[in-house]
């Protein structure tokens, strides 16, 4: 139809060259501004494609783009794919005409055992209409990719964020024989310097390139060029010197390609660049596939560095950081991003590691172009992202993650840190590299029907999953109905924005809560520059049970050690005296800032403690300050709720979730501490704020993943068996940290195991390891001045204790310091980060082959005990993570 043909146009834009200007009332073709043909061309990612294939409006259609002008609507957000990410300088577009350039696909069906050949279709195609130089196939975003575009098209980015469909385009130059890659030479590099035209680092890439050739003699690195015809249509450049350890330490690469085989080869290369032209991008796989060959290596990896942040005092520090080039499109479209992992070497990588080998090309990778929304700065939210980026045979092109202030990470017990958003490309550019686009805006709105979220910003994002992963946070300001200019502010909200200079002539702040955010606020206060003197930490009454409490936990565990050391761990040399029994009930502006009206209990003891400008009057007792940082308990943005509320979204004190992950509308999903599963399911299920967010955020992921393979949906909700964790540094610099299995968290308490018994060390610092009455690791607690990774030593939650082989010399007191106990090489293997799920499948073997099984036992497990097959199991362990347990090799386990 002549309409597709029009849209083919706008792909084929670039191909325009110079053309009579149209008759009035004649339809047109928007081309781009490029005078030399698309064969001369180049691009080395998704960004140059976006501007080769220039995805201007229709002429055709502008009048009635002006009629909509009358009459705004809600505009969608600004796109962050990589070419918005790139922000590298493009010619200035030149609107031209002529006859279409393209055709287009409207019906393709093959039998799915010759879905390979394909491509075998073009040829005949392009014979069919010998006037046309493109052919272009467009996808909605439900559908699923056809082989057709995938083994013989390239994807356009689209620059447009009102563009739902996938473009795939494919030039008829792209359908010649003779493509074949060789080893570059130096007469390569006038062509390459012709490929390279118009790019703004031409000079440097070309440098880079000579530089690659003139080193291949020595093994350091190499180059490769595609030709086609003898003309060179493509180049990689690699770095064949690897050291791989530093990389498997920070990331886990060991999921995504077998280490030993790959070192016992030296097969490590690293990609440092792969330019092609855009007619023949869909040759990209082949020509990673062939430079392995020539180069004789299994494996290429690539590296995403985040763009540095400017330097103090320059013209750009206090300008937006602009995001990296994105990385060449091979390694976004046929490389996998590898999950990252917290390293225990010292080392830690803030990049983001792709990795390709044969294998990985080979395996089925379905390209999903549904639009995922995850609406959440929370790590919940994050979890599903390092899950849908990183999961081998599934691509989702189209993540956007609503995070009003961007991501907040790094916390003591945080799984999360800025180095795990580099690793999943996060760290700047809005994930340009894994197709995630970052948008700091709230929710306003959400129209079910249209499937579409409106935000703060007067954007809207349309959707097909939409995933709500929001967190809880304090909601003082709405309960009090504060107005902007009053300075109650969140503990976050101050930090971020309060400079060292501001701090240090504040002369008062109230920190307001009953949580360990408001015994760790007062440290990072401290750490701005508050003086001690300005700080007043100002507690409400206990809502539960006495002594119950995250709060009470810490402080129960600051006096276990006793003596001065334990209120120098909850205070500092001249911070008041904190203020207990007080409720915050209302505050106003005043000359000093704020002031802050509290009732309660502990009215008459503030009165006479007096400071801090605090007067009494009819049981209320008023103080002022320049701030008051709210730290109260959290809950759910009223304004989330409302919106959730207008759209009929089912909440009964959270969003309820079928054992999917779905709410009421099988398209929206929820997660994290905003969810919690229904009823139906029985009453043993707690809400998902008990559990471990990386988990959660990890199986909701998975049933999105289920959905777009087809899978059936769940019937009972996933066994959630991860420990959660919870710290803080306290305000003299000691750590508190506690370490449990989610139903703990439902009454913290400092009580021992019913039936069980405690492990407790305080000389220096204080900690103890709680066990039940079977024998099981329940919790972990930690009082001292030393940082613990809480990931790492919660590895131990729910493993029975016999694999410390720590109660014979407790017994006989030969453990003075717990935390150095478990902290010794000799554990390293138990709290590695996969050995607890080892445990559980070994524990469901045994229970397969229990000794009532007869010959099915001794066939599962032979003669050997259970004892025995446990130590079996943790050398076969020990072997499988070589590289992780150097400490085992040295004595030669």
């Amino acid at each position: 139809e002549e309409e597709e043909e029009e849209e083919g146009g706008d792909a084929a834009a670039e191909e325009a060259d110079d053309a009579p200007a149209p008759d009035e009332g004649e339809d047109v073709e928007a081309a781009g501004g490029e005078e030399a043909p698309a064969a001369d061309a180049a691009e080395t990612d998704d960004a140059e494609a976006a501007e080769d294939a220039e995805d201007a409006e229709d002429p055709a259609a502008a009048p009635e783009a002006e009629e909509e002008e009358e009459a705004p609507k809600p505009r969608t957000s600004k796109p962050r794919t990589p070419a918005a990410a790139a922000k590298r300088e493009r010619p200035e577009v030149v609107m031209t005409v002529g006859e279409p350039l393209a055709f287009r696909v409207s019906m393709f069906c093959i039998d799915a055992a010759y879905e390979s050949q394909s491509a075998d279709f073009l040829e005949s195609a392009f014979t069919a209409f010998p006037d046309k130089d493109f052919c272009i196939l467009t996808l909605p975003p439900a559908s699923p990719e056809l082989p057709l575009a995938k083994l013989a098209m390239t994807r356009v980015a689209a620059l447009d964020a009102d563009t739902a469909d996938a473009l795939h385009v494919c030039h008829r130059a792209g359908t010649l024989p003779g493509f074949a890659v060789r080893r570059a030479t130096a007469k390569d590099t006038a062509e390459v310097m012709e490929l390279l035209e118009g790019l703004p680092d031409q000079e440097a890439m070309a440098e880079a390139f000579e530089e690659a050739v003139a080193s291949a003699s020595t093994g350091f690195s190499a180059a490769v060029v595609a030709t086609c015809e003898g003309q060179v249509v493509g180049y990689a450049t690699l770095t064949l010197d690897v050291d791989v350890e530093p990389l498997a330490a920070c990331f886990s690469l060991g999921d995504n390609v077998e280490l030993g085989a790959h070192r016992a080869k030296d097969g490590f290369a690293r990609l440092d660049e792969c330019v092609m032209n855009p007619i023949f991008g869909h040759k990209r796989r082949l020509v990673m596939l062939e430079a392995l060959r020539l180069t004789k290596r299994t494996c290429v990896l690539y590296q995403l560095t985040p763009a540095p942040a400017p330097a103090a005092g320059s013209d750009d520090a206090d300008g937006p950081q602009l995001p990296p080039p994105p990385p060449p499109e091979v390694v976004t479209s046929d490389f996998q991003l590898v999950a990252g992992r917290r390293s225990h070497t010292g080392y830690e990588a803030h990049f983001a590691l792709f990795a390709f080998t044969a294998r990985i090309s080979a395996a089925p990778r379905v390209a999903v172009n549904a639009r995922v929304v995850i609406v959440g700065a929370t790590e919940a939210a994050l979890a599903v992202v390092e899950r849908l980026l990183t999961v081998p045979g599934c691509a989702f092109n189209s993540i956007t993650v609503v995070a009003p202030g961007g991501f907040s990470v790094g916390g003591p017990a945080s799984v999360y840190n800025r180095a795990s958003l580099a690793k999943l490309a996060l760290e700047s550019g809005g994930g340009a590299a894994g197709g995630v686009a970052v948008v700091e805006a709230h929710v306003v709105g959400l129209d079910r029907e249209q499937r579409c979220v409106y935000l703060s910003d007067d954007t809207a994002l349309p959707y097909e999953m939409l995933v709500l992963a929001a967190g809880h946070q304090d909601q003082t300001r709405v309960r009090l109905g504060a107005a902007d200019e009053l300075p109650v502010e969140r503990l976050a909200d101050l930090a971020a924005n309060l400079t060292p200079e501001e701090a240090g002539e504040l002369t008062g702040v109230i920190v307001y809560g009953d949580t360990l955010e408001a015994l760790g606020g007062v440290r990072q206060l401290l750490n701005k520059g508050v003086k001690p003197t300005a700080i007043r930490v100002v507690h409400p009454p206990p809502t539960g049970a006495p002594g119950t409490g995250l709060m009470a936990l810490a402080v129960s565990a600051t006096g276990q050690i006793g003596g001065s050391r334990a209120w120098q761990m909850i205070a500092v040399e001249g911070q008041p005296k904190p203020v207990t029994g007080l409720r915050l009930v209302g505050a106003e502006t005043c000359d000093a800032g704020v002031r802050a009206y509290f009732d309660g209990p502990g009215a008459a003891a503030a009165a006479e403690a007096g400071g801090a400008g605090a007067t009494t009057e009819g049981g209320v007792v008023a103080m002022e300050a320049d701030f008051v940082v709210a730290c109260d308990e959290p809950g759910v943005d009223p304004a989330l709720f409302a919106c959730l509320n207008d759209a009929g979204i089912v909440y009964d004190g959270h969003v309820v979730i079928d054992a999917s992950f779905r709410t009421n509308d099988p398209h929206v999903y929820a997660t994290g501490a905003i969810a919690k599963f229904s009823r139906q399911y029985g009453r043993g299920h707690l809400p998902l704020q008990y559990h471990n967010n990386r988990e959660v955020g990890f199986k909701l992921a998975d049933s999105l993943i289920g959905e777009v393979c087809g899978a059936a949906p769940a019937l009972a909700p996933p066994a959630l068996t991860q420990p959660r964790a919870e710290s803080t540094i306290l305000p003299g610099k000691f750590q508190f940290l506690y370490i449990a299995a989610p139903a703990a968290f439902v009454t913290p308490s400092f009580a021992h195991p019913a039936g069980g018994r405690s492990l407790v060390t305080k000389d220096d610092a204080f900690c103890r390891l709680d066990v039940d009455a079977d024998g099981t690791v329940v919790a972990f607690y930690y009082c001292g001045d030393q940082k613990v990774d809480a990931a790492s030593i919660g590895g131990i939650i729910g493993l029975p204790v016999s694999y410390l082989e720590v109660d014979a010399l407790y017994k006989k007191r030969q453990v003075p310091d717990l935390l150095a106990f478990l902290q010794a090489p000799t554990l390293s293997a138990v709290f590695h980060e996969k050995f607890a799920q080892r445990h559980r499948s070994m524990m469901a073997l045994l229970g397969a082959g229990a000794p009532a099984a007869g010959a099915a036992h001794h066939h599962l497990l032979g003669p050997a005990s259970a004892k025995g097959v446990v130590q079996l199991m943790v050398m076969d362990f020990v072997k499988m993570h070589a590289h992780d347990l150097p400490a085992y090799h040295a004595v030669g386990l």
